[in-house]
């Protein structure tokens, strides 16, 4: 495997730390920024470091903008650390951790009342839990909404996984598989039907066409109210 080659270069008062990520497919440059602030360049295998660098830098303000952005949402939705007090949204309504420390049963996380209940021997396995807890509320709730939804734009119920991703909240591949974001665990029911009914759009219209947002709002009213929801709480995809 060929070393990562990695390079910095100042702007506005602000060392920006890049790697070069180079692909035998690429055909073009682009350039991603991780919800961490960190920068790849992504370039065909054949590019010199040279231009690699100077695209970079011909987008710095872009770069810092994200990375703005990104640290913006760090502060709104810090990570949890799986201690008692701390809130975490089921179905888009808030609820109190109580963590119990315990290593003599199995770990479990339950709703009790007003809070998300978790035993586990520690903060690591109580990630883990909740996160297995968050998997099922998901599915559970994907399930009937595809089962509605599918049969309205003449396709049978489509295969699905639930799955971890922390920058997209669900995709439709190219074999017709729907992937769902556990994290909509979290979110509002209205938030939850517009997600799956833009994948189910995707089962007839593959891109983002004319065609598709019409068929997505004649299938879901509140797109654009749900579509505003996700951009603003899009910090939720890094809080676990």
């Amino acid at each position: 495997m060929a070393p990562v080659e990695t390079f910095r270069f100042p702007h506005r008062g602000d060392a920006i730390r890049c790697r070069i990520q180079r692909g035998k497919r690429s055909k073009t440059m682009a350039l991603r920024v991780s919800t961490e602030g960190l920068v790849t360049v992504l370039v065909p295998a054949d590019l010199a470091d040279s231009k690699a660098r100077q695209f970079a830098k011909s987008r710095a303000e872009w770069i810092s903008s994200q990375r703005r952005y990104f640290a913006t949402l760090a502060r709104a939705f810090p990570r949890k650390e799986f201690v008692s007090g701390e809130s975490l949204k089921v179905n888009g309504k808030p609820y109190r951790l109580k963590f119990i420390p315990s290593t003599k049963t199995i770990p479990f996380c339950r709703l009790r009342g007003r809070r998300l209940v978790v035993s586990a021997p520690g903060p690591h396995r109580a990630r883990e839990t909740i996160i297995n807890f968050f998997f099922d509320q998901t599915l559970s709730k994907v399930q009937p909404i595809l089962k509605r939804l599918g049969p309205s734009l003449g396709f049978p119920t489509p295969k699905i996984k639930i799955v971890d991703q922390e920058n997209r909240w669900a995709s439709c591949s190219k074999n017709k598989i729907l992937r769902f974001n556990w994290k909509l665990g979290m979110v509002p029911p209205f938030v939850l039907n517009y997600v799956v009914a833009h994948e189910v759009c995707h089962l007839k219209h593959p891109n983002h066409s004319i065609g598709f947002w019409r068929t997505l709002r004649a299938l879901n009213p509140r797109a654009e109210v749900a579509r505003q929801w996700l951009r603003q709480n899009s910090g939720l995809l890094r809080i676990i």
